[in-house]
């Protein structure tokens, strides 16, 4: 029989067809051909099942069976003659035919499901803008508990997207759990995500805080004498670890109005280190911006 194995096509036998159709097909609908060497017909099918298949370029897998090799799968999965070609999508049959039919009807086929399969991504992408857009909503409003599980429900269906990825780790990390923040970001496969960078920075960050002491003397501190710079740089620290950004740069700012040259600019450098940790389209930072670059000239 012809040889065209590849990434998308492949023979299958007992050993290797849960992970190669059943595993597979939850991801990209698999065609198992059953065919055999002695099955003229099975000739001329495979030929045009493969070049089906390749076209597609792995929106579709070919698994080929060998019956007379695989017995008992024929067996079992009642294989009465050959060719026979099944259509496997999230573990369960969606189609199929027996013997040698046109290529314009094979093709049919596939593309109704290839076309599904996209409609289902498509359903799905829909589903995930939702939830991160409900989820950033519960965040901005300090809802950290109801933020999280809409994170996990997002990682449900997408376990690789790296907002809600770092969504959850900022949650942790303003319910004071840093250890389980670092282990969901360390373990992340994007390192160099804006998404995930910037999580890590804001990690640091609540980490340097948490090593300020009680945050509420902190902003007693500040609070009894507010001409006291470095108690308000310090209490604006962290507030940023802990999430609270927008107050950490208003903070900040004020104390810039204040004192613009106070050691040396620490404050203007601080302001900067926490824009470039928001991002450039980060509309608490670009407002931020804004109002520095109005202080610096006043």
């Amino acid at each position: 029989m012809n040889d065209n194995s590849n990434e998308n096509i492949y023979d299958v036998n007992a050993k290797n067809f849960q992970e190669k159709v059943m595993q597979q097909s939850m991801k990209t609908p698999v065609m198992i051909d059953f065919w055999a060497d002695w099955c003229q017909p099975c000739k001329k099918l495979m030929p045009v099942l493969e070049q089906i298949v390749n076209s597609y370029k792995g929106k579709i897998k070919l698994a080929k069976i060998n019956i007379d090799e695989n017995k008992q799968m024929a067996e079992q999965m009642q294989i009465r003659s050959v060719p026979t070609v099944a259509i496997v999508y999230k573990g369960q049959p969606i189609d199929g035919f027996s013997g040698n039919i046109a290529k314009s009807e094979i093709e049919e086929k596939i593309k109704k499901i290839v076309l599904n399969e996209a409609n289902d991504d498509d359903e799905q992408s829909e589903k995930i803008n939702v939830l991160l857009e409900l989820s950033e909503q519960e965040f901005k409003k300090g809802n950290y508990d109801k933020a999280m599980p809409l994170f996990m429900e997002v990682l449900a269906i997408e376990p690789e997207q790296t907002v809600a990825t770092a969504g959850l780790a900022k949650c942790y990390i303003n319910m004071n759990d840093i250890k389980t923040a670092q282990e969901i970001l360390e373990n992340s496969n994007h390192q160099d995500d804006s998404n995930i960078k910037e999580a890590l920075k804001i990690l640091d960050l609540a980490k340097q805080s948490s090593g300020m002491g009680d945050k509420k003397k902190l902003k007693d501190k500040y609070e009894k004498n507010k001409k006291n710079i470095q108690a308000g740089f310090d209490y604006a620290i962290a507030l940023f670890g802990l999430g609270k950004q927008e107050q950490s740069i208003d903070l900040l700012l004020e104390l810039f109005k204040q004192d613009k040259d106070w050691k040396d600019g620490a404050i203007k450098d601080k302001l900067l280190e926490f824009f470039a940790v928001l991002g450039f389209e980060n509309s608490i930072a670009i407002e931020g911006r804004k109002k520095l670059s109005t202080l610096m000239f006043i």
